[in-house]
């Protein structure tokens, strides 16, 4: 008798056993990043309300698998630096097995309130750049700038700060502002990048920066034209500018016409060819010309170049040469004559 009753308990195990395992369905998966690349080591949690029902981890291929009792469950996938994936999904025993790849969002994202910008050489050009952090985790996040050689660019926060790290709290936003000093001889464009680094990850921003031509007050003659004649010495006055917050290094060359003389003097009278300007000041300068004899008359070009490493600028001065002349006033009882010769 105590035999029979022991076989019909190990019966009775078996079948309440076979029940309880015939429930338990196999489901398998891969969790991906935005480009399809396999991550490794995201955490799998299987949730039934507040209850955790069961954690995996994925393999290096991204590959994870569970068995699952039948019932209506919230899978969380997770991976530090991304966005957490939440997916609903019921267990039955006709929907097991490969449940899906599942792409996950990094968390960090960094946005410019313009890519494409238009400025004129020697602006200072400022930028909106918000950090936004969509995850679950508290992040560091470190910066790189690039830009073209002699471009000067900062990340700055709110209060005018010169950062290259800052923390974003999840579920929150960083404001900060990117500037640029665009140099006095920048080309016609120039790129800007911006790279943003957290947890193995990456993100870059490109900003186009379209470089007007400025023209810039360097160089200002007294005349654009006079009126000359053979053997004359003209002298001109003129005014070399540096608009520049650094001290500039100046050429000076005045080109005539063949045969004629023409040089840049100083205030002691001094011929010089170079001249050092202050930040934001000028240097008051005379271009003697000597119009040669014999010369035709007629309308000749002087020009004068003024150039520094960042600065250049050039002005013509037009010398209109007539024949010389002697004026003779005669005092007469009948009337004023004039003679020419």
């Amino acid at each position: 008798m105590r035999r029979l009753s022991l076989i019909l308990v190990v019966v009775l195990a078996v079948a309440v056993l076979g029940e309880v395992q015939g429930q338990v369905i196999l489901f398998f998966g891969r969790v991906v990043d935005e480009e399809g690349r396999p991550l490794p080591q995201a955490q799998v949690a299987v949730l039934q309300g507040d209850m955790l029902v069961l954690a995996v981890e994925t393999r290096a291929d991204g590959r994870f698998q569970m068995q699952l009792p039948r019932g209506r469950f919230v899978m969380r996938i997770y991976k530090y630096g991304y966005q957490p994936l939440y997916v609903s999904f019921e267990a039955l025993p006709e929907r097991g097995g490969d449940i899906g790849t599942f792409p996950l969002r990094k968390a960090i994202t960094v946005v410019a309130d313009a890519l494409r910008l238009s400025a004129l050489q020697g602006d200072k050009v400022q930028v909106r750049i918000r950090v936004i952090n969509s995850g679950a985790d508290f992040i560091p996040v470190r910066f790189d700038l690039q830009a073209p050689t002699g471009w000067e660019c900062a990340l700055l926060t709110p209060e005018g700060l010169t950062v290259s790290e800052i923390s974003v709290l999840p579920g929150s936003q960083r404001n900060l502002t990117l500037q640029v000093s665009i140099p006095v001889n920048a080309a016609a464009t120039g790129e800007v990048g911006i790279t943003a680094s957290w947890a193995g990850l990456s993100q870059r921003v490109n900003l186009t920066f379209i470089v007007g031509e400025r023209t810039w007050d360097v160089l200002a003659v007294a005349y654009e034209a006079v009126s000359s004649f053979p053997g004359a010495l003209l002298r001109i006055p003129l005014t070399i500018r540096n608009p520049l917050q650094q001290e500039q290094l100046f050429s000076i060359v005045a080109s005539a016409p063949p045969g004629w003389i023409s040089a840049i003097v100083d205030p002691r009278g001094l011929t010089i060819s170079r001249i050092v300007v202050q930040p934001l000041s000028s240097a008051n300068l005379t271009l003697m010309v000597y119009v040669p004899q014999p010369t035709s008359t007629g309308t000749y070009s002087v020009e004068v170049v003024v150039a520094s490493d960042l600065l250049k600028a050039s002005r013509k001065l037009s010398v209109s040469v007539e024949s010389r002349y002697d004026v003779v006033e005669l005092a007469l009882p009948v009337k004023h004559i004039e003679l020419t010769g």
